[in-house]
């Protein structure tokens, strides 16, 4: 699960426009016993250089999946923080440039758990003296006090080997909102590794009506609620279907079928 967040220090202003202009080519790092490196690329695809910051922190993971921050300097029982280095971990990349982070990972296959996850986080904010400002007679400015920070954070996850997980779907309801039905449903994980896919819904002649990617349970979670939106249709029958995205470690799936009341 990607998390962002912007924070913008603001005194006195008139009319501000902040473009975000550092995406990333992945949205999880993944490592495990076959390698302990992986590279990770940031891009500027905005019009200013930006400065980046990259550091490691953790989030309590609760059983239905839901993140809580911790305090600073906290870590969680399987964080991964001890076993990862990060170089570089402070950058500026120019407009339209790329830059690669080097994540290593030493001395893990000691850990206790077998599963350890944190989050990088990503710190970045444009690296001119300031942000461009117009005033009321269209003139154009700078004001070095203002200073937005974009912050990502990106999921990293270790483990040791592979072990089984079990996939399941309950408290599986239908409701209808306007030309749209809803399909309610919690999905089920147990065992000692997260899990990271797809859920589809196809209807009785096999064709995909709904599709939500980048679903992910840490090994804490055990009960996660999601929904599916689809157009309202006349078929009765469903499949709900979780895949597991092999790049990230899971060859699982899970089927069942549904019959709408």
């Amino acid at each position: 699960m990607l998390i962002k967040s912007t924070v913008i220090f603001l005194p006195l202003l008139m009319s501000l426009s902040v473009k975000a202009g550092v995406s990333f080519t992945n949205l999880r790092v993944f490592i495990d016993n076959k390698s302990n490196k992986q590279d990770f690329t940031l891009l500027n695809r905005g019009n200013e250089s930006e400065s980046c910051q990259i550091s490691l922190i953790d989030y309590n993971v609760a059983e239905d999946g839901s993140l809580t921050a911790l305090e600073q300097n906290k870590r969680t029982s399987n964080s991964a923080q001890p076993y990862v280095r990060l170089s570089p971990k402070r950058v500026t990349i120019k407009p339209q440039q790329s830059q690669k982070l080097k994540i290593i990972a030493r001395g893990y296959r000691k850990a206790e758990s077998n599963e350890l996850h944190s989050y990088l986080s990503i710190a970045c904010k444009p690296s001119d003296d300031g942000l461009l400002f117009k005033d009321e007679t269209n003139s154009k400015y700078k004001t070095p006090s203002i200073r937005p920070v974009m912050i990502s954070r990106i999921p990293i996850i270790i483990r040791k080997q592979q072990v089984p997980v079990n996939i399941d779907f309950t408290d599986i309801t239908f409701t209808t909102k306007g030309e749209k039905t809803l399909l309610n449903f919690t999905l089920l994980k147990e065992g000692e590794r997260s899990i990271y896919g797809k859920l589809k819904l196809l209807d009785e002649t096999g064709e995909q009506i709904a599709i939500k990617s980048s679903v992910s349970a840490y090994i804490q979670a055990k009960a996660i609620k999601h929904t599916l939106q689809f157009k309202n249709t006349d078929s009765k029958k469903f499949t709900l279907l979780y895949e597991e995205n092999p790049k990230f470690g899971g060859t699982e799936t899970k089927s069942i079928e549904i019959t709408k009341p």
